[in-house]
């Protein structure tokens, strides 16, 4: 899951196979609504010249990092769409290894977790 919050990156931009195609909005409210809606797909929201004027979504399979952005002359920026705490520590242990057995345990959304020094057990 995300958050209706946004990491706001000053002076950057991504090229256009970066975006989602048919992904452009007039005001950040409807981007920010597109964008959570999407899910996972949206990575987070780009505004052309950060004038608030035009808004595209940013498409998450090329794995946007800081490192991927690029200066902007013209003063674009991008806003980073933030994932709830749960969601992160999902991601990082859909499968995890516990010291303990040297089993691979396949963990799914919902479960308990218990985490320790040891290992990760459910």
């Amino acid at each position: 899951g995300y958050l209706d919050q946004y990491t706001k990156h000053s002076k950057k931009y991504l090229t256009s196979t970066k975006l989602l195609r048919g992904t452009t909005y007039s005001t950040m409210t409807e981007a920010r609504e597109a964008c959570l809606r999407k899910g996972t797909k949206c990575w987070g929201i780009y505004d052309d010249k950060c004038d608030s004027v035009k808004f595209l979504l940013v498409d998450s399979q090329f794995n946007i990092t800081s490192e991927k952005m690029m200066e902007s002359v013209q003063g674009s920026c991008i806003y980073e769409k933030v994932a709830a705490a749960w969601s992160i520590a999902w991601q990082q242990l859909r499968t995890v290894q516990s010291k303990r057995s040297n089993r691979t345990h396949h963990v799914a959304p919902g479960d308990m977790l218990l985490l320790s020094a040891g290992g990760v057990w459910k």
